[in-house]
């Protein structure tokens, strides 16, 4: 009977103890899965990391080909697109396994259209140089990419940030429960402690084993560099990365310690970030200089967390010398280029310098000799009309005319040169006393019936009151003048504030301007219609432009063909 109930005891025993032991094991999956999870999450937001990062590299190389026009600067531009490429790839690899298509499928497109962008702009600066290639760059194409891009990648990584946070939480929950269920059957098997205890210990005996062979897989499986120090600062064990970055087999490396490894100028901070695990505190990101079998040096970046009893440390490493290396190529390029932008742009400075000097110079060379074409052909016509024949009259005629027409050219010209050379004082001005300056001019000019409205207040703007009379009576000479033949000129003024500046518009119901013409007709001399169709000298409108950008602001224009022209002038406000 005693020996029945002990029989009885001890397989209630070992019932309790299986209740325990099948609690501590969902316990053990449970936060095995979270590991997992961590690590998977971990391995999206660095591969995530690494891949924005590809696509910046790749950028930093188109930008350096578009400023330089030089095939060597185009090599990280093209070691980034392999990278980048690989980097989508292993990143999709764990998208797929999530069965996470749908933001693999995005992030291809996305990575497509801003590597079509860079191509382009490679190719157009190629074929027809930087100017070629600028409207691109300044459509916010490529902007707007980079932006879609990191967006995605920061759903992505917001998305495996709640992930693991569920599965911790649901971790946790089972933790907590199976802690409860083993507890309870821990105490209820107490009736029979050398059976529980039997049953404990073979239990402990198979988790730890189960334990070592998971350890002995992972470190057979790790592409990272895993080790065990020891307290002396030996390698008690290495995974078989070690071997495939140095060359040196685990036998090699436990026969020495890791600093005899390490270049010289890398002990002493080892030994400081050694002297910190021992203490207990882990150490993250240390980068050390490992020798190699073949006496090459490799940079290893690696982190180690203390783990007492069983080892000094546990320690994770990874090869970094590639990145180092491209990034050394990239900071080398990058200087180089700077260095070459800064020339390059003194150059251009002085040459424009040198241009602006001598426009000015022949402006002023060119007027004596034309006032004196132009007052003989005035004085042959007064003096000696009569007894020109008519052809000879019309040739002196058109000798005046051609003579007035090269003064408005040379006042235009040095206005332009002022504008380049001479420093301008800006102050409050009000631009409903400018257009009241303008109405009283046209009116002295006879052209007080010209169809203007002004729709005040306009109000003030910080500027050159010279400089800024002349370039809205520019847009309003221009609107007046650019009309269909026969039709009247109509012509609307008015202004809006904009994020502290304000915005003059000028706007006309004349021919209009092709959208292919929009971009140039603010450069000198750039004309869409003959002087006899329409006068002028070509200069007005980058008279416009060069007073906008000296006076802080800018121009443009909004037209169609045949719809009118919507002019503006943006400065900065003041009141």
């Amino acid at each position: 009977m005693t020996l029945s109930r002990w029989a009885v005891g001890l397989w209630a025993a070992f019932a309790l103890l299986a209740v325990a032991g099948a609690a501590l094991l969902l316990n053990l999956s449970s936060l095995q899965s979270s590991r997992e999870a961590a690590d998977r999450a971990g391995q999206v937001v660095f591969l995530a990391e690494r891949f924005l990062g590809s696509v910046r590299d790749a950028e930093t190389g188109q930008r350096g080909y578009l400023l330089t026009g030089e095939d060597r600067y185009l090599e990280p531009y093209r070691l980034a697109l392999t990278a980048v490429e690989d980097d989508l790839a292993r990143l999709g690899s764990f998208l797929k396994e999530d069965g996470d298509d749908g933001a693999m499928a995005e992030l291809d497109v996305l990575l497509r259209r801003k590597l079509d962008e860079l191509g382009r702009t490679i190719e157009l600066r190629r074929t027809g140089g930087l100017p070629a290639a600028l409207p691109v760059v300044l459509s916010d194409e490529g902007r707007e990419a980079m932006r879609a891009i990191r967006r995605r990648l920061a759903d992505l990584q917001r998305d495996y940030a709640r992930r693991l946070d569920a599965t911790s939480a649901a971790a946790a929950d089972q933790a907590r429960l199976a802690s409860l269920v083993a507890l309870v059957a821990s105490l209820l098997a107490c009736a029979s402690v050398a059976a529980a205890a039997l049953a404990v210990n073979r239990r402990e005996v198979a988790r730890r084993q189960g334990v070592e062979r998971e350890r002995d897989r992972f470190f057979e499986m790790s592409l990272d560099l895993l080790a065990i120090i020891g307290a002396d600062g030996r390698l008690e064990r290495a995974s078989p990365s070690w071997a495939r970055t140095l060359g040196h087999d685990e036998e090699s490396l436990a026969a020495r310690p890791l600093t005899d490894f390490l270049h010289p100028e890398d002990r002493e901070p080892f030994r400081e970030a050694w002297r910190r695990v021992a203490a207990g505190e882990p150490v993250t990101r240390i980068e050390n200089r490992c020798q190699a079998a073949d006496g090459s040096w490799r940079w290893i970046e690696w982190s180690a967390a203390p783990a007492w009893p069983e080892a000094a440390a546990f320690a994770v490493a990874r090869d970094t010398s590639e990145r180092r290396q491209s990034e050394e190529e990239i900071r080398r390029l990058n200087s180089d280029l700077e260095r070459r932008v800064e020339e390059r742009t003194g150059q251009l400075r002085d040459v424009v310098a040198e241009l602006d000097a001598f426009a000015y110079t022949v402006s002023h060379d060119l007027r004596a000799p034309l006032r004196a074409m132009e007052g003989f052909s005035r004085a042959l016509i007064e003096d000696h009309g009569p007894a020109l024949d008519p052809q000879a009259r019309r040739y002196a005629e058109r000798i005046v005319a051609a003579a007035e027409r090269m003064e408005s050219l040379i006042n235009d010209l040095l206005a332009y040169s002022r504008l380049s050379q001479n420093e301008i004082a800006t102050r409050p001005v009000s631009l409903d006393a400018v257009m009241e300056r303008l109405l009283e001019e046209l009116r002295g000019q006879g052209r007080g019936d010209a169809d203007i409205r002004v729709e005040g207040p306009l109000g003030m703007v910080r500027a050159n009151p010279v400089v800024l009379s002349q370039m809205v009576g520019n847009l309003v000479s221009n609107a007046l003048k650019f009309v269909p033949e026969g039709a009247p000129a109509q012509v609307t003024v008015r202004s809006e504030r904009r994020n502290g500046a304000v915005r003059l518009w000028v706007e006309d119901r004349g021919i209009g301007i092709a959208a292919d013409h929009q971009g140039r007709i603010f450069n000198v001399f750039e004309r869409l219609h003959s002087a006899s169709a329409y006068p002028g000298t070509g200069i007005g409108l980058a008279i416009v432009r060069k007073g906008a950008e000296r006076m802080g602001g800018s121009c443009g224009v909004e037209s169609a063909e045949g719809r009118g022209s919507r002019f503006w002038i943006e400065l900065p406000g003041e009141g």
